[in-house]
Order: structure tokens, then sequence, then C-alpha cells
């Protein structure tokens, strides 16, 4: 991104980004739905409640134990800030290392610093608007440990993969990545066993050999054998079992049915909405694409027979990805489960537009003057979104705050009646829910601050 204009613009366009991010997080509260688990916290150890919650409900062993280890710090204000602030800077780093690698393994270019950072930067901003729900992907504390932070995970699982022959220091990280993956979220884990069993099969056929050759078969298969055995430790957890029991039976017919349907709602009712996102952040990849030696150059419609091949290839992933998840649930997985979907659908916007930039005979100015256009509708986009989420979250926050010291100051006071509160206001791009209006179902909440007395919401 050479171009001066452009170089700003995108300069800007990444302070506006994590300006927003930090003021979600800053505005970010617990969600009342999470206060089961704190409520348990209170009594008993992180490790504790996650054997509890093993036995009875859900085996995602390492993302409860882990999530369940900073409940000291839940209560500080600082607290969510930081953990997502510490979360953004550990996908950033993963997917700086990422794509040094590939364009190092793919191009054997090796591409300087500031490029790095600012198409990490370019692909983080993609990453997160073509989220089906950011506040459930982004700003759910213990769902964050459970799907994100499995993303994190696996890039840096793979990224030592990618590092060629296997290293004694691998194992050991290998070792703790994968009992992250496997015990963090069943539908992700099967998907990660499911692409390191392909990658063993490309690599026995002799195919991607580009790629593949910097991947070694020893590595390949002591990943999958840790992977799948950590997962073991969570298929036959007695709550994995308890969970799959509550969902619907169906016969195989009618999961398949039901599967199909989940995959024509996914592409047709909730994707659509991305693609403008998908679109604005993939663009400035042509300038990428520019900059590397390639052969002779087309015109953009003889392109047009591979892009819909390409179409067909990512709908059929896009398939695989739902499949684990849609089969047990016998319906599209929730959006916080869908970041798999995201990241596919964000990689593939990002190789097309670097693709065309590669490929197809174009004027370097008029490219420029394109890419230039989508950096101003960048920079417009999220200014109104940190001009819309700080109205909106700050008067969430706020009245969530407001409701906490209000409680803990009847309690003091030694109220025994239940408390009515009228409902939150509407939390924008952050995560919320709201207790219920049934005081019995609001326990959890209740124990957690150590209440007298019960409270709901007005009907």
């Amino acid at each position: 991104m050479k171009s001066s204009i452009n170089l700003g613009l995108f300069l800007l366009s990444a302070v506006l980004f994590i300006l927003l991010y930090m003021l979600l997080g800053f505005h970010n509260r617990m969600p009342y739905e999470d206060y089961n688990f704190f409520s348990q916290l209170q009594n008993i150890g992180a490790v504790d409640v996650m054997t509890k919650i093993y036995n009875e409900y859900c085996a995602r062993w390492s993302a409860y134990t882990l999530g369940f280890s900073f409940n000291y710090f839940y209560w500080k204000l600082s607290f969510l800030p930081l953990f997502h602030a510490c979360t953004l800077v550990i996908l950033f780093v993963s997917l700086i290392l990422l794509i040094k690698r590939f364009f190092f393994i793919i191009c054997s270019i090796s591409i300087d610093s500031k490029t790095l950072i600012t198409y990490a930067l370019l692909f983080t901003l993609c990453f997160f608007f073509s989220s089906y729900d950011i506040g459930q992907v982004w700003f759910w504390y213990i769902v964050n440990w459970m799907y994100l932070w499995s993303i994190i995970t696996g890039n840096y699982l793979f990224l030592i993969l990618l590092f060629g022959k296997l290293k004694i220091v691998h194992v050991p990280l290998i070792i703790i990545l994968a009992a992250f993956i496997a015990g963090a979220s069943e539908s992700y884990s099967l998907i990660y066993i499911f692409f390191l069993t392909v990658l063993i099969f490309l690599k026995r056929k002799n195919l991607f050999s580009t790629l593949l050759s910097k991947v070694h078969s020893n590595s390949l298969i002591i990943t999958l054998v840790f992977l799948v055995s950590f997962y073991l430790i969570t298929i036959c957890a007695p709550g994995t079992w308890v969970r799959k029991d509550a969902l619907t039976h169906a016969t195989f017919v009618e999961h398949v049915i039901r599967v199909i349907r989940s995959f024509g709602k996914l592409i047709l009712i909730k994707t659509p909405t991305l693609i403008p996102y998908l679109i604005l952040f993939g663009m400035p990849w042509m300038l990428l694409g520019q900059e590397m030696p390639s052969g002779e150059k087309v015109e953009l419609k003889k392109l047009l027979p591979q892009f819909i091949k390409s179409l067909f290839v990512v709908d059929m992933l896009l398939f695989i990805l739902i499949l684990p998840a849609s089969w047990i649930l016998y319906e599209l997985a929730p959006d916080r489960a869908l970041s798999q979907v995201s990241l596919l659908l964000t990689i593939y916007s990002s190789f097309v537009f670097f693709y065309i930039g590669y490929k197809v005979k174009m004027e370097k100015k008029f490219s420029e003057r394109i890419v230039s256009v989508a950096l101003v509708l960048t920079v417009f986009v999220l200014s109104f979104h940190i001009y819309n989420q700080y109205s909106i979250t700050s008067k969430f926050a706020d009245e969530y705050d407001k409701r906490i010291k209000y409680v803990m100051q009847e309690n003091s006071l030694g109220r025994k009646n239940t408390v009515f509160f009228e409902h939150l206001p509407p939390s924008g791009m952050i995560y919320s829910d709201e207790l219920s209006a049934d005081s019995l179902s609001n326990i959890p909440f209740e124990k957690t601050y150590g209440l007298k007395f019960h409270v709901a919401v007005r009907k």
C-alpha cells in the first residue's frame, strides 16, 4: 500500500477500528446468563466448578477452566477491557505470523513489517465485521474462550505445522494447543480433526505440494493423535451425553434434511448482509496482489469461470463447517458458533481480491483509486459505528452499573422484599441478556452478590 493517501486512510481506519473495539470492550458487562457460573465460583474453585459442569451439563473443560480461573478479577471494571485487548492482540499476532509464513512458502517472498501489519489489521477488521453476531462472538466472555480462542489457538497450531520439520520444543506446544482446542468446543475441534485428516491425505497423494511440502508428516500425525486423544475426554464426559439426550432425536433422513435447511438459511438469509463488508474490506488486497510478480495478465471477464468454480468450493467448505453442530442441534448453530464460517469468508474475500490484483490487467492508478474509495467508505463506516455505539453502549453500561450498585446498597440496608427493575436499554454491538420476570430464575444472580431478597424485571 505505497500510495501516501491510501496509507494515511488505512492508518486512520486502523485507529478508528481499535477505538471502536476498545469502546465496546470498555462498556461490556457480564451477561446474566453467566451468573449461573459465577454463583458457583463464590464457594468452590474454578476446577471444581468445571468438573461439576463436566459431569452434569457440558464438557468444555479447557474453555471453562481458563475462563473461570480469572473469577477474582470479574468485578473489576478494567478486567473485560483488558481481556478483550489481550484477545485482539494475540489474534493479531497470529495473523501476522501466518500471513508472513504463507507468502514465504507459496511466493518465496518476504513481506516487510509495515505491509504485514497493514494487511493483518485489514484481515482482522474484515473478520470482525463478517461475524454473524459481533456481540456473541467478540464480547461474550465465556463464549470467547469456547470459539474465538479456539480459532486463535488453531492459528498458532497450524503456524507450528508450517515450520516444517518437527522439533522437540514443538511437541509440548502442540500438546497444550491440541488440549485446549479439544476441550473448548466439540464442533470446532471436530472440524480441526477433519482438516488435519484431509491434510495427511493430500500430503500422501502429493497434492498442493507447494504448501504441504513445508508441513512434515510426523507433525501432522502427532498433532492429530493428540487432538483425537484429548477430544475423547470431551466426548466421553457424562455432561456431553446429558446435553445430547436433551436435544432433538431424529432419523438419519430427518437430520440430513435439517442440515440442508440450515445450509440454505446460512447462505440465503444470514450471509448476504455480510457481503458489503467482505467486499469493502477485501478490496485493498488488490494492491498487494499487484505487487507480486506474475505471468501473463488477463481480462477480468476471463476469471469468471474460475470465480464460479471457487464459489462451489467455498460452499462445500461452508457446508462442512456447519455440519457437526447442525447435525447435533437439528438446526443451524447459534451465531456465536459460526466464527469459523466468518473466518473462511474473510479468507475467501481477501484471496479473491488479492488474485484479481495478481492476475488481472489493471492500471495501478485505477486500482489505487478503487482502494481509496473503499478506504474512505471504511473511515465513514467506522466513524458512524463509533458515534452510534458510544451513545448506545454507554447508556447500557451506566444502567447496568446502577442496577448492581442499587442492589448492593439495598442489601446493606437489610431489604427483604423483591426489587423490580425496568428492562436494560439496548446494548448495541456488545452482547447482553436480561434478568427474568420470574424471580426464582434469578437465584444465581442473587447468590453471586449474596442478596437477602429476590430481584426481577417488570413484565
